[in-house]
């Protein structure tokens, strides 16, 4: 019989999500088109998946760690892991109301038609937040504009 032993998640294991990070983060040509749309809509779901890469079910009962992404535009990408998880698109519509489903792709496109865009959405700013066990940690990151 073979018995299985739970180990607690190390809490250095974040540092290696930041290089990964990066990477996921280049720069997006905006374009007229549903592609450059559903890039922007997916951006959430690949922090996500990003930041629960590694991690177990069993391991949510132990850590909570929380992404969000800033960009040249005035939207922001975030993640959560812990506890289950969960991403979003944070943005404020014309109209007032607050953008957040991942899902309400004419409440972006309705964001994006009032503002002045970029030749590229370049990401500018990341910040990590974590606590696994009694270990908890924020980094903030400025990203240069030379992604």
């Amino acid at each position: 019989m073979k018995l299985e032993i739970y180990k607690k998640p190390n809490p250095l294991k974040v540092f290696d999500k930041i290089n990964k990070l990066k990477k996921l983060l280049k720069p997006i040509k905006v374009e007229n088109n549903d592609e450059f749309i559903q890039k922007l809509l997916e951006k959430p779901m690949e922090i996500n998946h990003l930041l629960s890469e590694g991690y177990s079910l069993k391991d949510h009962e132990y850590i909570s760690i929380s992404c969000d992404i800033k960009c040249n535009i005035p939207i922001e990408f975030s993640a959560q892991v812990g506890n289950g998880s969960n991403c979003w698109i944070t943005g404020e519509k014309p109209n007032g109301e607050s953008l957040y489903d991942t899902s309400d792709k004419s409440g972006l496109i309705e964001i994006l038609e009032n503002l002045e865009l970029p030749n590229k959405i370049i990401f500018t700013e990341i910040e990590l937040s974590q606590k696994i066990g009694n270990s908890s940690s924020k980094f903030k990151y400025k990203l240069s504009e030379q992604n």
